[in-house]
């Protein structure tokens, strides 16, 4: 094995829609009412909520060096974890809106994570105590790679 590379993208339609929804009604107020001004304001903040839901994307990689992720557009480089600095690792089932509120880069009092759906999550702890949730939908595959790479399996 070479390595492991997953790329996911937000596939959750439903929470556009809640989005969308209240910004296309508050364009055709603002256009009926022909204020230029907040239709302008409502259309372009329209516009760029859907393009940030649809440019999100998370790339977990998994090598001999250690765990690496990008989650797009938040991160234009890659960040990597590598082995030496990785305590522990799981496979967890993740829930974005029980677990961390939604997805995007998330906190919680003892992680944080990076949440592109709710399947689930490779939770890493490192050796300075703090813990990484990383979404994955491969969980096996996923499991596979961290157990051939990882020196603690």
């Amino acid at each position: 094995m070479t390595l492991w590379k997953e790329t996911q993208r937000f596939a959750d339609k439903t929470i556009l829609l809640i989005v969308a929804i209240p910004l296309l009604a508050s364009f055709f107020i603002a256009y009926r009412y022909n204020s230029s001004t907040s239709f302008i304001i409502v259309a372009i903040t329209l516009a760029l909520i859907v393009l940030l839901i649809l440019l999100l994307k998370l790339e977990v990689r998994i090598d001999a060096k250690g765990i690496h992720f990008k989650y797009f557009p938040f991160h234009t480089t890659e960040r990597h974890i590598p082995w030496e600095n990785v305590s522990s690792w799981k496979i967890a089932k993740v829930n974005a809106l029980k677990d961390y509120g939604g997805i995007g880069i998330r906190y919680t009092s003892k992680k944080k994570g990076f949440i592109i759906n709710s399947k689930f999550g490779l939770e890493i702890e490192q050796t300075d105590e703090r813990i990484i949730v990383l979404s994955i939908s491969q969980q096996e595959a996923a499991e596979a790679a961290l157990r051939y790479f990882s020196p603690q399996s």
